[in-house]
């Protein structure tokens, strides 16, 4: 009976435990000669089209290892999404839930 409890106790700790710290952040900086370097080592890469400059960021495919999708936008269309994509967050934050029972 002592085991059963010890072993209780000891799952309930290790569910207990904080998740680990993300090893990354994601910053939105302004690209500028100063800081293009950091820009490039952080997997972005600058294309001039056609006099237009964009930011290109390439990312595993989902559900896979080998293929890649590549995102190319401007960096206004960068800072948009991001907006957007944080007032949908916080949208969800916000909603209310299904309501239970039906």
């Amino acid at each position: 009976m002592r085991i059963l409890v010890a072993t209780m106790i000891a799952l309930l700790a290790g569910c207990a435990a904080q998740a680990p710290e993300p090893t990354h952040t994601v910053k939105a900086v302004k690209v500028n000669s100063g800081n293009i370097q950091r820009v490039i080592k952080g997997g972005y890469t600058i294309v001039d089209e056609n006099g237009r400059v964009l930011i290109c960021r390439s990312e595993s495919k989902t559900g896979s290892h080998i293929e890649k999708t590549t995102s190319c936008m401007t960096e206004k269309e960068w800072d948009d999404l991001a907006e957007a994509t944080a007032r949908g967050v916080d949208r969800a934050k916000t909603s209310a839930p299904p309501p239970m029972g039906r």
